[in-house]
């Protein structure tokens, strides 16, 4: 399935689960709710924010504690509701 055909998804928990791949995430228009804390707590890789976060405008609450960000996207402040 695409992640097209979920378009109403509204909240997303990938807390805790070692994702690598959070791309498909940033088509969810209606997305309000994400979690990514946790995801490498015990390897050496880090998780990015790409771009693309900037189109979550619905976006209200992002969890990204407990990874190993260095910096986040520019394109952050257009979420004006987080």
């Amino acid at each position: 399935d695409e992640i097209a055909d979920y378009q109403n998804i509204t909240a997303i928990d990938c807390s805790f689960t070692k994702i690598k791949n959070i791309a498909p995430v940033f088509h969810l228009k209606n997305l309000k709710y994400l979690d990514l804390a946790y995801n490498n707590r015990k390897t050496q890789n880090s998780l990015e924010l790409p771009p693309e976060i900037g189109n979550l405008q619905e976006l209200f609450y992002l969890g990204c504690w407990g990874n190993k960000m260095k910096t986040l996207p520019k394109e952050i402040v257009k979420l004006k509701k987080l």
